[in-house]
């Protein structure tokens, strides 16, 4: 929308200052001033974003200019700022290992970070490589052969599974599968480790809404966050779906959501669990609703931060 005005504002100029009628190449001026046909393309760096490096050494952005774009770090213990490659023996590497022609001033990379010292990861051409800062050397990065599972999440240090079963949650030991159940008193519409999403479309009068995980680990893994959704009080909208043809009736949608006056709303609560006693460590948080969530950030230590 701001486009739009922008637009308009620069063509009500160009048609008083004329005084004639707006042409295709005045409209076509007016457009290249907008954001889009300007950012990194005449005007420059106007906004960068920095990207911070895994292991806290530094961060890396990306230098625009006419003649196209560099990677560049800054490394924390030297201050300074450096190309974060040699642009020219990465283009080498893709032509002599892939036999991919790359413009060395035109990469896009993704997902880029330190494996170690001498080994830089990175996604590129829907690809991820691994390149040796010292002899150039660039190679496919294996991927995971197993997917990860949208409705599991694995403890920082690697020793338990979190995940949910008959709305309660549950924690499995990666060593020795042993299994600890977190809660005990869910049931469907009071659900553990799950979450209630906007636009959670449920399919006819008791159908069940989407399937939902979450849950939050601190990072030395002996705290785990989750809420407690409470859907029992919550009010629905309802939707008639006339769009199949073949079904000769409407489809009945609904969804929760609170109207203007309304008291009954889904609610959540905060849980915590120590990891150490399997139990949960009770809060005096109240309960909140959709309309004003809780989150929480972990500190770099076992301390947790609340917003």
């Amino acid at each position: 929308m701001k486009y739009f005005y922008y637009v308009f504002f620069l063509l009500s100029i160009s048609a008083s200052v004329q005084s004639q009628n707006l042409t295709l190449e005045d409209y076509g001026r007016a457009v290249s001033y907008m954001n889009n046909n300007l950012n990194n393309k005449s005007v420059f760096n106007t906004y960068t974003s920095a990207n911070w490096f895994k292991n806290g050494s530094g961060l890396w952005f990306v230098d625009y200019t006419k003649d196209g774009k560099t990677y560049k770090t800054v490394d924390f213990k030297n201050p300074t700022v450096k190309p974060l490659f040699d642009h020219q023996k990465l283009a080498k590497a893709f032509q002599e290992t892939f036999g991919q022609n790359i413009n060395p001033t035109h990469f896009s990379l993704r997902n880029i970070d330190y494996d170690d010292a001498k080994h830089l990861s990175f996604s590129t051409l829907d690809k991820s490589y691994v390149l040796n800062l010292d002899n150039y050397n660039l190679q496919l990065k294996e991927e995971p052969k197993t997917k990860r599972d949208p409705f599991e999440s694995t403890s920082p240090d690697g020793q338990w599974i979190a995940y949910t079963k008959d709305y309660n949650l549950y924690i499995k030991s990666t060593q020795t599968n042993e299994v600890h159940q977190l809660s005990f008193d869910g049931k469907r519409d009071y659900e553990y480790g799950t979450y209630y999403g906007w636009s959670d479309i449920i399919e006819g009068e008791n159908g069940e809404r989407p399937k939902r995980f979450a849950v939050e680990w601190s990072p030395d893994s002996k705290w785990l966050f989750t809420k407690r959704i409470d859907l029992s009080k919550g009010e629905k909208m309802y939707l008639l779906d006339w769009s199949i043809d073949s079904l000769y009736k409407p489809k009945l949608l609904s969804y929760y959501r609170g109207s203007p006056g309304d008291t009954n709303l889904v609610s959540e609560r905060p849980v915590f669990y120590n990891i150490d006693t399997k139990k949960e460590v009770k809060t005096d948080f109240p309960e909140f609703t959709h309309l004003n969530r809780f989150a929480i950030n972990w500190s770099s230590k076992s301390g947790v931060l609340f917003a």
